[in-house]
């Protein structure tokens, strides 16, 4: 086991540490816009599901890029390599078109889903900008996965403590006006991820064509193996992504329905629920590609260990998170909410109602990241893609509609739905990996 832990946290501290920088990143974001008034608050609520709902969706079979590179990395496969991250960006920014889409027509959206009318404007203006960031973004998903799947997570970590100071320092000057920048509001939030997103594209490919001594420029692209590899692993992952991010969806949409109170208390909710999911997201990725590299290497009985590593690091860190918004509750809704105003009290104790259910689907949550990141290792992503999709739509869907108003527990009524189906989730995964476990052990024997 020691052996275990040691892979995987080689791998998984630069990667857990990568998503928990880019979970402050939109944290700091939306902390500094949530200066701007309890209207901006809930219009923020909106922006940050919509922004995570249209990237994810499309952008999570680029995550298979990882599982294919640490394949070939524990064969040692080298000559592969440049063919890998030149399809790699071809899906890439063929799947950046629907989202990039979607946020044009963002306005009209809003107003079809019956959003309240003070928020629209602002949620408009900040997808005006960010649609021409959407290339950079999918494109260094991509130069991510690579680096990691070749042992350069550290780069990846690198970047990402890069990314996160432009945040601060362009989000800090450009919404707020300060450092002698001009006051934009929500526009200049807009305006700093593209500084970002185009940052991190040219200096992650830089790297990139340095590691591969500019063979990503030749030959041309030879047929389509990687690229229909990337897809036949990854489209399950985005299938399943398209069912959790749909629902949240309707969720996002119902809380609207509740009025600027909800949005406002369940943006606190969800911006916090963001440092456990994303860093979670990281550890999960560790385990795809550390899996993959002793699959391709063929040393077999390693991955027992190592999804047991995953899922106790999983469970340990979403404890420690969950202590910390027990005993700091207060502080952190200081943050995003202005106690002189008159809706202030209301947003606090719905928020802590929501963030007491959160803390315990934290706990699920961590072993569905934890088992789904290991059998994406095995390429087995369409069990995890059937599993969400009857969840959601089955479990928690219809429950949300049930709790929210049947039995009129509005938004908490939704988050408890979601924990229900996270229960179930979360045991039929740990079967799911129980078996895959025994056939391993069987092929081996």
């Amino acid at each position: 086991m020691a052996k275990a832990y040691k892979e995987l946290l080689s791998m998984a501290i630069p990667m857990v540490s990568t998503r928990f920088t880019q979970t402050l990143n939109t944290f700091v974001m939306m902390v500094i816009v949530a200066q701007l008034g309890h209207t901006v608050l809930a219009a923020s609520f909106s922006i940050s599901m919509i922004r995570i709902i249209g990237m994810l969706i499309f952008m999570s079979p680029l995550f298979a890029v990882g599982a294919v590179v640490g394949r070939q990395y524990g064969k040692q496969n080298w000559d592969a390599m440049p063919q890998i991250i030149k399809q790699g960006w071809s899906v890439a920014l063929l799947l950046s078109i629907p989202p990039l889409l979607i946020f044009i027509f963002i306005g009209p959206l809003m107003v079809l889903c019956r959003q309240p009318e003070p928020v629209i404007p602002i949620i408009t203006v900040y997808f005006k900008y960010l649609v021409w960031a959407l290339p950079s973004y999918y494109i260094t998903i991509v130069n991510q996965q690579f680096l990691s799947g070749i042992k350069r997570q550290n780069v990846v970590l690198l970047l990402s403590v890069i990314s996160a100071t432009l945040n601060i320092i362009l989000n800090y000057g450009l919404v707020l006006g300060n450092l002698g920048m001009p006051k934009m509001g929500v526009a200049g939030a807009g305006i700093s991820s593209i500084i970002i997103g185009y940052t991190n594209f040219l200096i992650s490919s830089s790297v990139i064509i340095y590691l591969t001594n500019g063979k990503v420029f030749y030959p041309f692209i030879k047929g389509l193996k990687w690229a229909k590899s990337i897809l036949v692993i990854g489209l399950p992952i985005g299938y399943r992504t398209a069912s959790d991010m749909v629902a949240l969806l309707v969720f996002t949409v119902m809380t609207g329905w509740f009025g600027q109170v909800a949005m406002g208390a369940s943006q606190i909710s969800s911006e916090y629920m963001m440092f456990v999911i994303l860093p979670l997201f990281g550890l999960s990725e560790a385990a795809t590609i550390v899996i993959g590299h002793a699959l391709g290497s063929k040393n077999y009985l390693f991955i027992e260990n190592i999804g047991r590593a995953t899922l106790n690091l999983s469970i340990g860190f979403a404890i420690f998170i969950a202590t910390t918004f027990v005993l700091f509750h207060r502080q952190l809704a200081d943050l995003f909410i202005h106690f002189g105003e008159t809706d202030a009290e209301e947003i606090y104790h719905l928020a802590m109602w929501l963030l007491s259910v959160q803390i315990v689907s934290m706990l699920f949550n961590a072993v569905i990241f934890a088992i789904t990141g290991s059998l994406c290792g095995f390429y087995d992503t369409k069990y995890p893609m059937w599993l969400s999709i009857w969840t959601s739509w089955l479990i928690s869907v219809p429950l949300s509609f049930v709790l929210a108003y049947q039995v009129h527990m509005g938004v908490v009524g939704i988050a408890i739905a979601s924990l229900i189906a996270k229960v179930v989730s979360s045991i039929l995964l740990l079967n799911r990996w129980k078996n895959k476990l025994a056939h391993v052990q069987t092929t081996e024997a």
